[in-house]
């Protein structure tokens, strides 16, 4: 009889393979994942219905379990303990690949020393999304431009062009932790400070009287995760909204107001990131010299104005693409862009993917 990693590690190797797993298969994997994540957890009844096909079958997941799929010790026996756990671990980091490629996703992790989920996780900067954190239980250890310790009082956004680290803080036996990862809607820029500086690492303080609201509204978030509903969306991005809230006021005390002139352009390319402007012009809505507003802008936001402008073009791409049907070339032109060529070049520069494949990966 298997034991419990070589049980598991063998349910997912099979389905990796395409081959069809049973209502038990299902439920152990649920259990075994249930133990270091709640991510695909649910109160649905047994046997659950989780699309682990999709984790599984993804290409480079599949490609790694192929590769990697140890030898049994001897002919006609199973693979030991050992080689199925670190086979598992090998999965596991497939699976943060899986998540950063995702617009939106969201779950809740529990660390537990020395376990399998007590690794570092690396943020690169190339992702295309916004991650949120919140610690329920234990320390967490972030390093990026120095290390910091995070606990059940902070709230965290971590950029799309910020490469850190982060893990179990080494003095917890435990780390639980929500997270989010999302796209701003481009609307948010204009009252959330820390979503208009994505190369930055934002920590803010939530305030006890706020506590409570706060995990409610980000469990709240992952229980609505599975539910495809318009009510369900609208929800979701209401508490995505409170969060960031909490977050800006969170930040006050300590956050460094964007600078007035910035502001302007800031404010003027969130509403008219369709015209094509050139640096000129937004210099000339601040007042200052093309290379000023240039240094400025880069400072204060971490990306020059037109590669801002690029990002709030691409995120109104993505979700046009997510919405509907409607073609490239349409798309292309409801963003700001006459050739829909450049338009495709561009959003594979931004995003990492074509527009086609973006859409066919939702």
């Amino acid at each position: 009889m298997l034991n419990k990693f070589a049980g598991v590690a063998t349910h997912i190797y099979n389905l990796c393979q395409g081959k069809p797993v049973n209502a038990t298969a299902y439920n152990q994997i649920h259990n075994f994942f249930a133990d270091v994540t709640s991510l695909q957890q649910s109160t649905q009844e047994s046997p659950p219905t989780y699309d682990w096909d999709i984790f599984f079958t993804a290409p480079y997941i599949a490609q790694y379990a192929m590769d990697n799929w140890p030898d049994a010790p001897s002919p006609n026996t199973d693979i030991s303990e050992k080689q199925a756990e670190d086979f598992l671990f090998g999965m596991f980091k497939q699976f943060q690949r899986y998540f950063q490629t995702q617009d939106f996703f969201c779950g809740e992790t529990i660390t537990k020393a020395h376990g399998l989920m007590d690794f570092s996780t690396e943020h690169f900067e190339t992702v295309r999304h916004w991650t949120l954190h919140i610690s329920t239980e234990g320390k967490c250890l972030f390093n990026s431009d120095k290390p910091r310790l995070i606990d059940q009082h902070n709230i965290v956004l971590i950029g799309p062009q910020l490469k850190c680290k982060y893990q179990r803080a080494p003095n917890s036996k435990i780390w639980r932790h929500y997270w989010i990862q999302f796209t701003p809607e481009p609307e948010w820029l204009k009252w959330s400070p820390a979503l208009r500086a994505p190369s930055q690492l934002f920590i803010g303080h939530i305030e006890p009287p706020r506590m409570e609201g706060t995990h409610h509204a980000i469990k709240e978030i992952i229980d609505l995760r599975n539910d495809t509903s318009t009510t369900a969306k609208h929800l979701t991005k209401n508490r995505l909204e409170y969060l960031l809230t909490v977050a800006n006021q969170a930040d006050e005390a300590s956050h460094t107001v964007i600078n007035k002139r910035i502001k302007l352009i800031t404010d003027y390319l969130t509403d008219n990131f369709r015209m094509n402007c050139n640096v000129e012009t937004l210099a000339q809505i601040c007042n200052l010299s093309k290379s000023r507003m240039s240094a400025l802008f880069k400072q204060e936001m971490g990306v020059s104005p037109l590669n801002w402008r690029d990002q709030l073009r691409m995120r109104q791409a993505r979700k046009l693409l997510n919405e509907g049907n409607l073609s490239t070339s349409c798309i292309a032109a409801s963003v700001g862009y006459d050739d829909p060529l450049h338009f495709s070049r561009r959003f594979s520069q931004v995003v990492g993917v074509s527009p086609r494949q973006y859409r066919t990966n939702q």
